[in-house]
């Protein structure tokens, strides 16, 4: 049934992106990258000018244009990433509370609704639009959240009603994990991107560090140095480990033959340089073995996830870290799986 659809290009690979500036886009191209996953937080930007969220809207859809035309101008493709819910003063997006607002629809279609407007005339650099960044009830897990697939529908109806052709990007959850894929049948819509992040395994080594406080630099240290593969909590964790948590995605994309896409993936900088690499290295040629498009987290975001700056360890109340003048060895992972966008 979806066998023949696919987006243009069909398979992308790039960076996600936080900022709006020119000559980030600009140089995110000159490392090879074809597409940015260009964050979103319409709710953040209306309280950051002491604004209601629909007060503050127009201004928002002024700069996401801005920053859509400035991604056109360096020749880059552009998936639009919803990464966090549209509504201001909510503490927790993700407790039952939240799911259960009775404005989720409305809130959610016009947002939607009015960003795919908006964009029409960037319909062509418009790859893809992620309806929600992770989306998450602690209450359900380790099930997918209940409300999400039924809203996500209702959604994707509003933007069909502005634009029948754009390519939709669809996170079954719950929250990264690719374990949302099993059993999953497919949205009702031909033009649907399926996509989860990759971490594995995440405490112990791609995020180790991150988030330490309240301790010394010294007894901080001693939490860190995970290497890859290795053995943690009984487990080995290689490259076969890590092909294995990807599993319902190989089963749902072998019955339906949809396009999947990796919006994010990463390890922190400090950790071991060659576990590093060598897990960056096993990552991406298992997304590229599926022919999967994928988004290095993250490209001039925070410095942890950069790969323009070196491996020492940081934690806060360090002074801040600055950018290296030479290129590091993850760049060069990054930037070498780049070349695959000239072929």
């Amino acid at each position: 049934m979806f066998a023949r659809e696919h987006p243009s290009p069909s398979i992308v690979r790039g960076f996600l992106i936080g900022g709006n500036n020119q000559q980030d886009y600009n140089d995110a191209n000159a490392w090879g990258a074809n597409v940015i996953r260009m964050q979103v937080f319409p709710a953040r930007y209306a309280t950051s000018r002491n604004k209601n969220f629909w007060d503050a809207w127009p201004s928002f859809l002024d700069q996401l244009e801005k920053q859509v035309k400035q991604a056109k101008q360096a020749g880059l493709k552009v998936v639009v990433d919803l990464h966090q819910p549209p509504f201001q003063g909510v503490a927790n997006f993700e407790w039952a509370e939240f799911w259960n607002r009775t404005d989720l629809e409305e809130t959610f279609s016009r947002v939607w609704s009015e960003i795919a407007s908006r964009l029409l005339p960037y319909k062509e650099t418009i790859w893809g639009y992620d309806l929600l960044n992770e989306p998450l009830d602690r209450s359900q897990l380790p099930a997918v959240t209940k409300q999400w697939r039924p809203l996500a529908i209702k959604i994707v109806q509003a933007i069909r009603k502005v634009d029948p052709e754009a390519w939709i990007i669809f996170e079954p959850g719950p929250g990264s994990l690719f374990s949302g894929f099993k059993g999953l049948v497919p949205l009702p819509d031909r033009h649907i991107i399926y996509s989860a992040h990759f971490y594995s395994p995440q405490e112990s080594f791609t995020h180790q560090g991150v988030n330490i406080t309240g301790i010394s630099l010294e007894e901080a240290k001693k939490l860190i140095n995970q290497s890859y593969p290795a053995t943690i909590n009984g487990i080995l964790w290689d490259k076969d480990r890590l092909a294995q948590q990807l599993k319902y995605a190989d089963e749902f994309q072998s019955r339906w033959k949809v396009p999947i896409y990796v919006g994010e993936f990463s390890v922190i900088r400090w950790a071991p340089k060659d576990a590093a690499v060598r897990w960056l290295q096993d990552v991406i040629s298992l997304f590229e073995a599926r022919g999967w498009s994928w988004s290095y987290h993250a490209f001039r975001e925070w410095h942890g996830w950069s790969l323009e700056y070196n491996e020492e360890f940081w934690m806060t109340g360090m002074p801040a870290p600055q950018p290296v003048t030479y290129e590091t060895e993850r760049a060069k992972v990054i930037k070498s799986s780049f070349l695959k966008n000239k072929n």
